[in-house]
């Protein structure tokens, strides 16, 4: 095999390698939601990548076979491992795969218009020698230029946008761009020194790729706009469903106040049997009492008056269900967020976590640990027995109670995001754990 050969087979070899840069900017938007670490991914997927691309090289060289021949099955298999290696439904690898496509597409047709000057007589189909390096270098820089948007704000939709008919929309568009860029290909070199061609061949280029980023970024405009409203609309929702929470909570520890203050009317009875010298009346009665009576006291976990109800009143109901509270809680009596609002965020956080020991037959005790540190931070920690896992939809939490995300883990992260903190839940060896972490604004 002569040195013309060996040239060949590097102009192959380049082609093809400068499609590795496109592979890895598909990575760059789902690094958080692949089936496997990114670093292994890389160490493996170079040294592959410079495989595949010399035996293209050596197969095409040797056999005179046209590099689509060896591009098409190769992308295709690309496009099945892609699905398979990220944690995502179909049709987000599809659209990533298009839009990368798109934009490479518009660094060929500027490879193509750069070939042409250095050999106008190459009708070989193949790139030449300085060609090939220059769709390399271009490659590598556009995945230079857009590292930054594909790493946040792509990375944003993938996470984030949901909706599945926006991503059924979306692929079209980079779809009718990759078409549209193969056909304006120019077949021979010498079609471009027609007339006119060659000033306006690499401006149409350079106007199309504009407008493809452009689009990119319009869409995520109005994914950011839309995402919002949304965001705005789940809030109001959680709001009401919240403050309704709150009332029904409120009107219970009334209740519980309204026992103890009527507990007066019983010492009373008492005192009349007690005068008749009535004991069996009195034994009857304070069984009668026991059994369905509310405590007469509430035990002092902490110094806040609203926040010790709501632990004494998540106790009870707790104790009733087979399970204990072993609460810890260092408060101050004037909390630095909203009272209501931290009352529903606690209440959430018990409510599920009993209602977990309830419907699992739980025997072990919730661990309570709440800590504030003066105005600048709030902690809290529940942690309970959960022999099941709980059920995951995206990042959510499936509710037991009916279809669709639990609303209790949801405005939990709600109002930790408002006051710019963390919500965090995790299940693990038979436990669940609940962290929440406040940090209150001045304004609070």
């Amino acid at each position: 095999m002569n040195s013309p050969f060996w040239s060949l087979v590097m102009r192959y070899f380049l082609e093809f390698f400068s499609m590795v840069p496109c592979a890895v900017l598909c990575f760059l938007p789902v690094q958080d939601r692949l089936r496997r670490k990114p670093l292994n991914l890389f160490l493996t997927g170079i040294p592959l990548s410079l495989l595949w691309a010399f035996a293209g090289g050596l197969v095409c060289a040797d056999f005179g076979i046209p590099r689509d021949f060896w591009i098409l099955p190769s992308f295709i298999l690309f496009a099945v491992f892609f699905h398979r290696v990220c944690d995502l439904a179909l049709w987000k690898p599809f659209s990533i795969l298009l839009s990368v496509c798109a934009v490479f597409s518009c660094i060929t047709n500027l490879t193509l218009f750069a070939d042409a000057l250095i050999d106008r007589t190459n009708t070989s189909g193949l790139f030449t020698l300085p060609g090939a390096g220059i769709h390399l270098l271009l490659s590598v820089l556009i995945v230079a230029i857009v590292w930054y948007p594909a790493t946040h704000a792509a990375k944003w939709l993938v996470d984030d946008i949901e909706m599945a008919k926006t991503w059924y929309i979306f692929w079209v568009f980079p779809a009718a761009f990759f078409l549209l860029n193969r056909l304006i290909r120019p077949r021979y070199y010498e079609t471009l020194y027609t007339n006119r061609v060659m000033k306006f061949y690499p401006i149409l280029i350079l106007a199309l790729l504009t407008f493809l980023l452009l689009f990119y970024f319009m869409f995520y405009l109005m994914a950011s706009e839309m995402n919002q409203n949304t965001r705005l609309l789940r809030e109001n929702e959680l709001l009401q469903l919240q403050s309704a929470q709150y009332r029904n909570l409120q009107r219970s520890i009334d209740e519980t106040r309204i026992a103890r203050h009527d507990l007066r009317q019983h010492l009373t009875v008492l005192s009349g049997y007690a005068a008749n010298k009535d004991l069996d009346a009195i034994s009857d009665y304070l069984a009668s009492f026991r059994k369905h009576m509310m405590p007469e006291w509430l035990p002092s976990y902490c110094e806040n008056q609203a926040v010790n109800a709501i632990l004494s009143y998540y106790a009870q109901i707790a104790e009733k269900a087979g399970t204990a509270l072993e609460i810890q809680a260092q408060m101050e009596k004037e909390i630095p967020v909203p009272e209501p609002e931290f009352c529903v965020l606690l209440g959430n956080l018990l409510e599920n976590a009993v209602d977990a020991c309830r419907e699992n037959n739980e025997s072990g005790a919730i661990k309570v640990h709440i800590r504030q540190t003066g105005t600048s931070l709030i902690a809290i920690t529940v942690d309970n027995p959960c022999r099941k896992p709980p059920v995951l939809e995206g990042k959510r939490f499936l509710s037991t109670k009916h279809s669709g995300p639990g609303i209790g883990t949801q405005s939990i992260r709600l109002i930790a995001e408002r006051h710019r903190g963390d919500a965090r839940f995790e299940w693990k060896n038979g436990m669940f754990y609940a962290s929440v972490i406040l940090i209150p604004s001045a304004e609070s």
